[in-house]
């Protein structure tokens, strides 16, 4: 392999592969796959913030497959919280997100599949009582699988690990 700096290239013919590369380069390919992992990410997190809001179907298959297990993921949590009355909204709400690292780690025919490190604090407000509920405070290693769709890639689902350091409030029983 072609080495500079210490550093190696792989080389490899993608012409076969079922990826997007009508005279594109192999950096302008790894670019794309990365905005549509990082625009899925933006997504998911503007899905929370507009709460108590719902967000268009239209917003999210731009960068998700209709229907996939990363939209109904999304849309449960949006769905479960809007019920409860939680949202991000609030005034001086603290919550953000950021992406920590992201790496292609393989490209098959018909999936691709990026790895991610990410930081998530979602600080929820419930509107019911008027106070801070429930902090999600996490940085996770995260798995996107992209799959073809209408001739753009985009995120089919999410493999995210359960939440380390913060759980939600558990309902106290009488009984208990």
């Amino acid at each position: 392999y072609p080495n500079i700096g210490g550093y190696s290239t792989l080389v490899r013919d993608t012409s076969k592969e079922d990826i997007p590369n009508d005279g594109l380069t192999e950096k302008d390919i790894k670019e794309y796959i990365e905005r549509v992992v990082t625009e899925g990410i933006e997504t998911e997190f503007q899905a929370y913030m507009i709460l108590p809001q719902i967000i268009s179907q239209a917003a999210l298959d731009k960068w998700f497959i209709p229907n996939s297990p990363a939209v109904k993921e999304i849309m449960h949590v949006v769905l479960r919280h809007k019920e409860k009355g939680w949202v991000l909204s609030n005034p001086m709400n603290p919550s953000t997100k950021r992406i920590l690292h992201l790496k292609i780690r393989k490209i098959e025919r018909g999936e691709i599949f990026v790895a991610t490190t990410e930081y998530w604090y979602l600080r929820w407000w419930n509107t019911k009582d008027n106070s801070y509920t429930y902090p999600y405070r996490e940085t996770n290693r995260q798995q996107y699988v992209l799959r073809k769709h209408k001739d753009s890639w985009k995120v089919y689902e999410t493999i995210r690990p359960q939440p380390r350091t913060s759980s939600p409030p558990q309902p106290t029983h009488p009984d208990s």
